[in-house]
């Protein structure tokens, strides 16, 4: 027998409590009222009838009573303890499944439907025997057991009311492959699965389960067919061309089966960015690009209202996504008093710009990144450097042959980042040093000489790890300055030399939900049944609280009766 109400030690506690105070009531009673007659003659002459007249049993009145409502307590409280008789054969082992991935969020039944299959879940235990042994398993990207067999209800309700909502697709396959292995030892095991059906590798799981015949499975179906749109993409992209500004796109699809009307609403910390309406046909994905916001890592989030009532499922329907802020880079610019230098270098806020005089310089030590403006440093530096028009004296990674004249860009690798989309190939130049490259350097521009002559004006390399880029040429002896695409290079040069593993992130990925189609799809375990039914009902003769009920009615009303006939009283 098994207690499904009370447990073993509060049904004894009360029923200790509940006879005691029926044992007080009756200590209660008022004794006999006293009554004084002038003589017992009368009385005595009456006294043989009536005891003729009086049965054996009316002679301790209040005996019954109390008996009687000793025994309507018991029965009343054996009936609050609900006990389950043991069914006949052998004992049962079922596997209770609960599906908690991204679609079991829906509202298509109210709450929603995974509070409706753990409500499922907990009236399937109360129609199983007493005896069976039972455990409880999650169900999402993987089947988490989340107790053994046991038969304590109490343990396996613990269980079932702590599953949360997850955020993943479902898949069916772990759970086959868990069932299998529990019901091996155990002939006749059932599984129960309650779920809408939205879940992975069905028919791997269908072949699987097929293999073993006397596990006997049973879907039961938790939701309605329902509409949904969501988001199906939302990321952001830090612009390569200039990384202080980035763009956002938005992708939105229909999952239903109807026309639907929808608002979308971009926010970010300063508030609204972007709204707009439209209306999407069933399956269709549409998207939105939002262009040129700055780049300072604030977050933006994106949220979509259907026009005709709220969305089935909630979870799609916002998303947010933020680029890292860019990290501080620390420049040392040694220059002469280089103000087109100085001003490209304030275009960035996420510079830490020191300028330093070259009678003034000693070392980079401390810095990402040193910018040599129209000098050498006496010895080779061990951070990233920029050399912008190298000549002089000093250490210098390329040797350095003698100035050329008036050359002219005439090849530039416009698919290197640094380069592409800079206008260069009209650029003036006064003169500029001959780099020679060595096996392993990048020429990334090419100047041509009257002569005809190709000399290198752009080189990127390492020497010994540390890597650099040098222009060949001074810009204050061009008119490059003057020019967009001086402070576009100069501030890609620096933050790939002190970047040059892409530490900046270009890129991120908004947070979405992972599911979208959400009808249910029946019967995702197949039509399975093996000589024991998977969910055979306990008939009421196994409950035993109507039995007691019933008979805590039946002494009541024979204690009414008997009360009003006055035999025990």
């Amino acid at each position: 027998m098994r207690l499904l109400g009370l447990d073993t030690p509060a049904l004894v506690l009360t029923l200790l409590v509940a006879c005691g105070l029926v044992l007080w009531l009756y200590l209660q009673k008022r004794p006999p009222t006293r009554v004084v007659v002038p003589s017992l003659l009368l009385w005595e002459s009456l006294a043989p009838d009536l005891e003729r007249a009086v049965a054996p049993w009316r002679r301790t009145p209040e005996a019954s009573s109390l008996l009687l409502a000793l025994a309507i307590a018991l029965a009343l409280i054996a009936a609050l303890a609900d006990p389950l008789r043991s069914a006949t054969g052998p004992a049962r082992s079922v596997l209770i499944a609960i599906d908690h991935s991204a679609s079991m969020a829906a509202r298509d039944v109210a709450p929603s439907r995974l509070a409706e299959a753990k409500r499922q879940a907990r009236a399937r235990l109360d129609t199983l025997p007493a005896d069976a042994t039972i455990a409880v398993v999650a169900v999402e990207v993987g089947a988490v057991p989340l107790t053994s067999f046991t038969t304590d209800r109490a343990v396996l309700l613990r269980a079932i009311d702590g599953i949360r909502d997850g955020n993943s697709v479902g898949d069916l396959l772990p759970l086959s492959e868990l069932a299998l292995d529990l019901s091996r030892p155990r002939p006749g095991a059932e599984l129960v699965l309650f779920s809408d059906g939205n879940l992975e590798h069905g028919d791997q799981a269908r072949r699987a389960l097929d293999a073993e015949p006397a596990l006997s499975a049973q879907h039961v179906l938790v939701g309605q067919s329902a509409r949904n749109v969501g988001f199906s993409g939302f990321s952001l992209r830090r612009y390569p061309l200039d990384p202080t500004h980035q763009e956002c796109l938005v992708s939105l699809t229909n999952f239903g089966a109807q026309r639907e009307r929808l608002s979308l609403r971009v926010f970010a910390a300063g508030g609204l960015l972007s709204e707009e309406s439209f209306a999407l046909e069933p399956g269709q994905t549409v998207a939105r690009t939002l262009r040129d916001l700055p780049s300072s890592g604030a977050r933006l989030t994106a949220k979509l209202t259907l026009h005709a009532g709220p969305d089935t499922l909630a979870s799609d329907d916002l998303a947010s996504a933020a680029l890292p802020p860019r990290p501080r880079t620390r420049v040392l610019a040694v220059s002469r008093d280089d103000r087109y230098l100085t001003a490209a270098l304030l275009l960035d806020e996420s510079l830490t710009v020191r300028e330093l005089d070259p009678a003034a310089y000693e070392s980079a030590d401390g810095f990402d990144v040193v910018v040599f403006d129209g000098v050498l440093p006496s010895a080779p530096v061990n951070v990233a450097a920029l050399y912008l028009g190298p000549h002089g004296q000093g250490a210098h990674p390329l040797p350095l042959g003698t100035a050329v004249e008036r050359p002219f860009f005439e090849r530039v690798d416009k698919r290197n980042a640094l380069l592409s989309g800079l206008a260069l190939t009209d650029v003036n130049v006064a003169r500029a040093a001959l780099l020679l490259p060595r096996p392993g350097d990048l020429v990334l521009a090419e100047g041509e000489l009257k002569s005809g002559t190709r000399v290198p004006l752009l080189v990127e390399g390492k020497r010994n790890g540390t890597p650099f880029l040098t222009l060949a040429f001074d810009p204050r002896e061009s008119d490059l300055p003057l020019r967009a695409a001086f402070p576009l290079f100069l501030l890609r040069a620096l933050d790939h030399l002190a970047h040059p593993d892409g530490a900046r992130a270009a890129l991120a990925e908004g947070v979405v939900a992972s599911e979208g189609a959400i009808a249910p799809h029946p019967d995702v375990l197949g039509k399975r049944e093996s000589s024991r039914a998977a969910v055979a009902k306990v008939g009421a003769s196994q409950r035993w609280w109507p039995i007691l009920l019933a008979l805590a009615i039946g002494l009541l009303t024979l204690e009414w009766f008997t009360f009003q006939r006055r035999w025990t009283t």
